[in-house]
């Protein structure tokens, strides 16, 4: 008998939900980054330019959906930065495409504050690169209110191998806090 990790049946869909663009420190536009993606069969992108919320519906398809989201972070003094990836429904979220959160607004707010701020609008919350952003792993284990987290960020594994994360995710589990395990290229439009 063969065991498998995922059902064999259903609708399976490629994805990426954390990528830049020029809006903040990307190579590429958002037309040039969607045009990419879909070239290479994705279906589904996040636009998470750093405290921009973004959301490109002229630049969807029939077959390729752009997620509205945003990066945020916060240091709250700190030696380290923690990152958030957001999105949501801009219809629930009520936040207006294209806004500007910048860095001060939320600068001074803890991890947990920042986290309960942004699911406060209705978005979901995601932590991400732990690893990279050097985080300690008891500042992460007790946050509440985050669906998921990266396990697995190519863009911090590549050049400063970095990216893997898992460890914090188990931790996270075994402090009985339940949440999906997300895996993304956090590409800045670097081939």
């Amino acid at each position: 008998m063969k065991y498998y990790t995922l059902s064999r049946e259903g609708n399976f869909y490629k994805g990426n939900l954390h990528t830049h663009t020029v809006v903040s420190d990307g190579e590429l536009t958002p037309e040039d980054t969607v045009e990419r993606y879909r070239k290479n069969g994705y279906h589904f992108l996040a636009l998470s330019d750093h405290c921009h919320y973004g959301y490109y519906p002229e630049l969807e398809t029939e077959n390729f959906l752009n997620i509205p989201s945003m990066e945020v972070q916060t240091s709250n003094g700190a030696t380290w930065v923690h990152h958030l990836l957001v999105f949501g429904d801009p219809a629930v979220t009520k936040i207006k495409n294209h806004t500007l959160f910048p860095d001060r607004d939320h600068a001074e707010l803890t991890i947990q504050q920042l986290i309960d701020k942004m699911k406060a609008t209705g978005n979901l919350v995601m932590y991400n690169h732990p690893y990279w952003s050097k985080c300690d792993i008891n500042e992460i284990i007790g946050l509440k209110n985050l669906v998921g987290m990266e396990i697995y960020n190519y863009g911090c594994d590549v050049p400063w191998k970095w990216g893997s994360s898992e460890v914090f995710y188990e931790h996270y589990l075994w402090h009985g806090n339940y949440l999906w395990a997300i895996s993304t290229d956090d590409a800045h439009g670097r081939s």
